[in-house]
């Protein structure tokens, strides 16, 4: 997950990095390697990004939930 957020441009200024990577873990745990965006964005309600409009971080998620093939650790 942590490299998937580094290869999608997930991270930014990294405040909210910590949480989204932790999110995204858990996001796959419940639903597997292929999750939708609409699923990972509706998850990730109440995890609060300061830089970005969600786009790279959702991307991130999905690319780590493929790259993880719904194992749950980092």
């Amino acid at each position: 997950m942590q490299a998937a957020f580094k290869d999608n441009h997930g991270l930014q200024c990294g405040f909210c990095t910590p949480g989204m990577v932790m999110a995204g873990l858990e996001i796959v745990r419940r639903h597997g390697p292929n999750v939708s965006a609409e699923t990972i964005a509706h998850d990730l309600e109440g995890n609060l990004c300061r830089c970005t409009g969600y786009q790279n971080i959702i991307a991130a998620i999905g690319a780590g939930a493929k790259a993880m093939g719904g194992k749950s650790n980092a």
